[in-house]
């Protein structure tokens, strides 16, 4: 999916959210707001901030209907007259999750669109929630002094949390996209979790983090194993970056034969996977990997093998030609290894 190219506002509410802990209550919107003049903030943030790689999807824990964010939004899209009222549904929803103490007021847009994705018109919904104030400075010339002035408001740039709703596949929870700026803890739950009740689409994206991240925190276990073979991990994390970098599908099932030589990992391995598929629904039974989104930090240096405090071996061909060896005479390991030329 291409970047989003906003064509229109079609409509706008901006209401004034409060914590209920404290019992700051919410201002609502009783007329539609004018954005024409900040048309071109809006269409910067929007362009510029949500990844259209990251797909998620509105859920709930048994049934899609019980979602009240997604019913709110299903009828603003059905019947744009239904703007005003369901945007105040939607802000008394989010003040009724903002319990936390950590969760400061704000004011929350919601922002009806007309946009572009791959040359196909789309209506979306934007929610926006802007907590934190900048310092903007004035001038003012009155043709004899300049006069300065400190002026504190919200920057559409850094916004706090954004959401993001497509009106595409309805009967699937709609395609949303996620953006939250502050991101500590139970603040950054209750926008994603206990407001939106969103979750990860099953595709090949999301699949290839998963995938990785799985990769790496077995690898990361087993490396804190007391009896541990340094230089099969050394190798599996080789062939999963190999893997992720390429361009046909993998089976998943397959991936312990894909990464192991060892029938003993290939065993723990498996099992690993199969606990991790039971907690996670973003892992499809094939995929093809995404490397351009594929978080490599997470597999940075497991493929590197520490010998004391002397050498480190790092492999960075699955195929490189290397065996673990001891010598009784010394009474020390040793590693032996080919290579063609030396640079």
């Amino acid at each position: 999916m291409n970047k989003i190219n906003i064509k229109r506002i079609k409509a706008a509410t901006i209401q004034i959210i409060g914590n209920k802990t404290r019992e700051e209550g919410v201002s609502f919107a009783t007329q539609l707001t004018d954005l024409n003049s900040s048309e071109g903030f809006i269409r910067q943030f929007v362009e510029n901030s949500f990844k259209t790689v990251d797909k998620k999807h509105f859920t709930y824990i048994d049934n899609l209907e019980l979602n009240p964010v997604y019913n709110f939004v299903s009828k603003i899209f059905s019947n744009n007259e239904l703007f005003i009222k369901q945007s105040v549904n939607l802000a008394t929803y989010l003040y009724e999750q903002s319990l936390h103490p950590h969760i400061k007021s704000g004011e929350f847009y919601t922002i009806l669109i007309d946009c572009i994705i791959d040359n196909e018109m789309i209506e979306a919904l934007l929610l926006l929630k802007s907590e934190h104030k900048d310092a903007f400075l004035t001038t003012d010339n009155d043709g004899k002094v300049i006069s300065v002035k400190t002026v504190y408001g919200a920057s559409i740039r850094n916004m706090d949390k954004g959401c993001l709703i497509l009106n595409q596949n309805p009967e699937d929870g709609y395609i949303v996209f996620i953006v939250d700026n502050t991101n500590n803890g139970n603040d950054a739950r209750y926008w994603t979790e206990s407001f939106l009740h969103v979750a990860d689409c099953c595709d090949d994206y999301h699949t290839t983090l998963s995938i990785a991240n799985l990769c790496s925190s077995f690898i990361s276990k087993m490396q804190k194993s007391e009896k541990v073979d340094c230089l099969e991990l050394a190798l599996a994390a080789s062939r999963n970056s190999e893997l992720m970098n390429q361009d046909s599908a993998i089976d998943v099932e397959r991936l312990p034969d894909l990464l192991f030589t060892s029938g003993k990992y290939k065993q723990i391995f498996n099992d690993f996977l199969q606990n991790y598929e039971g907690i996670n629904n973003a892992i499809s039974k094939t995929f093809v990997p995404k490397p351009e989104v594929i978080k490599r930090k997470s597999i940075s240096r497991m493929n590197t093998i520490r010998l004391d405090n002397n050498f480190e071996v790092k492999i960075l061909n699955s195929q490189a030609e290397l065996i673990r060896g001891y010598d009784e005479e010394k009474e020390m390991g040793f590693y032996k290894l080919w290579f063609d030329k030396e640079y």
